[in-house]
């Protein structure tokens, strides 16, 4: 009897330890699509002022002068949001690579707290580059 109950707990064991590890993964890709999109969002921004910038200047019209300046705010503020996105590219790395590690050591040796904080970091930086982002459209508008 104790010896069936052994087993099935094993048994229990294993299936939590690989839905666990399922949840990770996903998390994981989460977070990696996530830092991917904000710096996406923020780099077409980037290009899309220093294209309007181009075409200010290829018209050579008295405005030039005057919308030039008026997109540099702008244009750092997405900089400054794909900077954030990059950053939080590393964060996840790490927190992948720190994941991935836990999980070749036994329970006891798990260490949450520093995989938590690079997971909490990485999610500060996309939140701050979609706050760059939405401000920069703000800005934008505002100024054009």
């Amino acid at each position: 009897m104790e010896d069936s109950f052994q087993r099935s707990r094993e048994h229990a064991e294993k299936i939590n330890a690989e839905v666990q590890k399922s949840i990770a993964e996903r998390a994981l890709q989460s977070l990696r699509e996530a830092a991917k999109t904000v710096v996406t969002i923020n780099g077409a921004a980037a290009v899309a002022i220093l294209g309007f910038i181009g075409a200010v200047v290829g018209k050579l019209s008295s405005t030039v002068p005057l919308q030039i300046p008026r997109l540099q705010a702008p244009l750092l503020i997405f900089s400054c949001g794909v900077a954030l996105g990059a950053i939080a590219l590393v964060f996840q790395h790490l927190y992948e690579d720190k994941d991935l590690s836990i999980y070749q050591l036994s329970m006891k040796q798990r260490d949450y707290k520093a995989r938590n904080e690079y997971r909490t970091a990485a999610l500060v930086m996309i939140g701050l580059s979609v706050v760059a982002f939405v401000a920069g459209c703000i800005v934008t508008a505002i100024r054009l």
